[in-house]
């Protein structure tokens, strides 16, 4: 599985979404690490066959929110400094 994750520009952020990426990597996932301040949203999901997204959600942005809305099967997995939400964007559409 291709998990694209944002980079977060709190350190203390980055050590948490590290921690998950160590794990995914592991179990063979591969990721990669996107700065949505140097290449667009419509950039890299155009790039990259992406399978689910790991992101802060004060990373969110309106591009980001297109991009996924334009990939129902892409997973989304949304952080905060103390809860971790998941949402795919099919069940959004229900909320």
């Amino acid at each position: 599985m291709k998990v694209l994750y944002v980079i977060p520009n709190n350190s203390e952020r980055l050590a948490t979404l590290n921690g998950w990426i160590n794990v995914l990597q592991k179990y063979g996932h591969n990721c990669i690490p996107w700065h949505n301040k140097q290449k667009s949203a419509f950039d890299v999901f155009d790039e990259e066959n992406i399978d689910m997204v790991l992101m802060f959600v004060n990373s969110y942005t309106e591009d980001i929110f297109k991009c996924l809305e334009e990939r129902p099967f892409v997973r989304t997995i949304f952080f905060t400094d103390n809860l971790i939400i998941v949402i795919s964007l099919w069940i959004r559409k229900f909320i």
